[in-house]
């Protein structure tokens, strides 16, 4: 899942008067929102924008076919993959406070002997993990073709930890880890399982500890209050049929939900980070500057020695987009109640990336 560059047009021409400025952006989200929104079957979406240390918004179209249910800005979606992002942040600050090192064999992290996880004499390392070189299938749970999504639901829930780390023993490698990428939700699943571990607390106890308390994200959570279920976009097919959320129970690959309110909060951290664990998971670790991985972030060396940084996530009812250049601390973030429209947001952030960044 890594996207060719992006190509940013560094010649954006907007005004550089504080409040002039302020009206372009609202006007350019407003107008490519409303444009993606009259789509057909389209429902809910939630835009944030972070551009010369301001916060631009925008929330359109309805929740809910046939009702007034506009999302807000805090308005609560699943982000899917998005996750990533945190889980490599998660890593870099173990790291950091020796829990792990980035070259560590994960079977030491494992209960048992796994010598599958290996390949000519070479193991499979955190780092394998974090980048998608490990060579591990890129699901963890095989779905039928034709499964209903009360089927999907159903198979996830069953694969917990323990069900996850038995079907391991079956996986057979059929290269050397670190030797090429391929987008593995296994390998993610994988990783924050270890992060629990070592952490000695759940996935989402170790988010709230590293991330979001800090930060003040509220919203960014697995399981839902009663207040926060109120403010969770039901989930719609590409159609616009509804659709189950689901409740991972290996998150450190999809697991958490969010608002467009907490996401800025996220890409601000992102985007402000020169050192520390933001910064670190940036990192390119494998692949080229013009193509590669970080520690959960898809990494593209754009025009002017611009970097930037992206992740997509894909649920059985949502979908979500964020990208940030921390160079001029620049970042959007996009999520809808509807699955199957990741191209379509892909193409929406990065049209709303040509015309908002300036360099």
């Amino acid at each position: 899942m890594v996207f060719a560059p992006l190509l940013i047009s560094l010649l954006a021409t907007s005004p550089t008067n504080g409040l002039q400025d302020a009206s372009y952006v609202t006007g350019i989200i407003n107008e490519y929102g409303d444009l993606y929104i009259k789509e057909a079957s389209r429902r809910g979406i939630s835009i944030g924008v972070f551009r010369r240390g301001s916060s631009f918004f925008y929330n359109g179209g309805n929740l809910v076919e046939g009702a007034s249910s506009q999302p807000t800005a805090n308005t609560i979606y699943e982000i899917g993959s998005v996750t990533k992002t945190f889980t490599g942040i998660l890593l870099a600050d173990a790291i950091r406070s020796k829990k792990l090192k980035f070259d560590d064999d994960i079977r030491k992290y494992l209960p048992g002997k796994y010598p599958n996880l290996a390949f000519g004499g070479r193991p499979i390392r955190i780092v394998n993990l974090a980048n998608h070189t490990s060579g591990l299938p890129p699901h963890p749970i095989s779905i039928p073709d034709g499964a209903t999504a009360d089927v999907i639901v159903r198979l996830e829930k069953e694969n917990d930890s323990a069900t996850f780390l038995k079907k391991l023993h079956a996986v057979k490698l059929d290269r050397a880890p670190g030797t090429k990428m391929r987008y593995s939700n296994t390998g993610f699943g994988l990783l924050g399982i270890i992060l629990e571990k070592v952490y000695g607390m759940p996935y989402e106890s170790i988010v709230k500890k590293v991330i979001t308390a800090p930060l003040k994200m509220q919203d960014t959570v697995i399981g839902l209050t009663k207040t926060q279920q109120a403010r969770f976009a039901p989930g719609h097919s590409s159609e616009g049929e509804l659709r189950p959320a689901i409740l991972m129970s290996s998150p450190g690959s999809g697991g958490l939900r969010s608002s467009v309110n907490d996401m800025i909060r996220f890409i601000k951290a992102n985007v402000a980070a020169n050192s520390g664990i933001f910064a670190d998971s940036h990192t390119l670790t494998a692949g080229e500057p013009s193509g590669g991985v970080g520690s959960g972030w898809e990494i593209s060396q754009e025009s002017a020695g611009i970097t930037r940084l992206y992740q997509d996530g894909g649920m059985l009812g949502y979908s979500a987009y964020v990208t940030i250049i921390p160079k001029n601390s620049f970042g959007i973030v996009l999520l809808t109640n509807q699955s199957g429209v990741l191209d379509d947001l892909q193409e929406l952030g990065d049209d709303l990336t040509r015309l908002l960044y300036r360099g």
